[in-house]
């Protein structure tokens, strides 16, 4: 008899009778084994056989190799057969400094791997300028600059430009300082929402015509629409791509 297999086998088995709060005749009887066998098992005095030791994972809900370790050796290169077999040699406390050891060097390696995939989820866009969801801003005919995107905000249907929103008049639905896109067009329907040029000034708003005036539309309670008529000077640069 392995003397150490079976100290291992021990050990596991009255770690986890004891992290469980049962008692050893509880789990004897839940295996369908007499409790002075098992007590054998805790007392070194015998190893259990490979169905017991089976019943007894599966009654703690984990693995064979968790109660006995020489069942790693069956399906881990011989390695880390040999990482595995000295860690069980460690008291509980290098353990978890092992563990800790191995979990950030996880976390680190998966950090960089994010970083890696990251690069393949952005995109160069061209900025025209501004759309406010507040105060006037400004859209030009050249990109003002180029700004990286992630693919994920990027419609799917064709657009034009990209503006920039600037205010929290258009919240929930349009946030301060996220990029929209715009498909230039010259109608638009009620309900839409529209980039304008009012007065030389550019604004993102829910658009509704109402005979003779133009009503602008913010989704913010804090903000009150804007009405226009004909003698401002208006301009509609085109609908949001939602």
């Amino acid at each position: 008899m392995d003397k150490e297999r079976t100290k291992i086998i021990s050990n596991n088995i009255r770690k986890n009778i004891e992290n469980s709060g049962i008692t050893q005749k509880q789990l004897a009887e839940s295996i369908g084994i007499k409790p002075s066998t098992l007590s054998d098992y805790l007392n070194l005095r015998s190893n259990p056989s490979h169905g017991v030791i089976q019943k007894i994972a599966d009654y703690f809900g984990i693995l064979k190799s968790d109660i006995d370790t020489t069942y790693r050796d069956e399906n881990y290169p011989k390695d880390e057969s040999l990482l595995l077999n000295t860690y069980n040699k460690l008291n509980d406390n290098r353990k978890k400094a092992v563990r800790l050891y191995t979990e950030n060097q996880y976390n680190e390696q998966t950090a960089e791997q994010n970083n890696v995939y990251q690069l393949d989820e952005y995109r160069e866009e061209y900025l025209y300028g501004g759309a406010s969801a507040g105060r006037g801003q400004y859209v030009y005919d050249e990109p003002v600059e180029t700004v990286s995107v992630h693919t994920a905000d990027i419609p799917n249907a064709p657009y034009d430009i990209m503006l920039k929103v600037v205010g929290d008049s258009m919240e929930p639905a349009f946030r301060n300082g996220e990029y929209i896109f715009v498909k230039r067009t010259e109608e638009i329907h009620n309900g839409a929402f529209g980039i304008f040029i009012i007065n030389g000034e550019s604004y993102l708003k829910k658009v509704y015509v109402e005979e003779d005036k133009l009503r602008l539309v913010s989704l913010n309670s804090n903000y009150d629409d804007l009405i226009f008529n004909d003698c401002n000077e208006i301009n509609l640069i085109g609908k949001v791509v939602l």
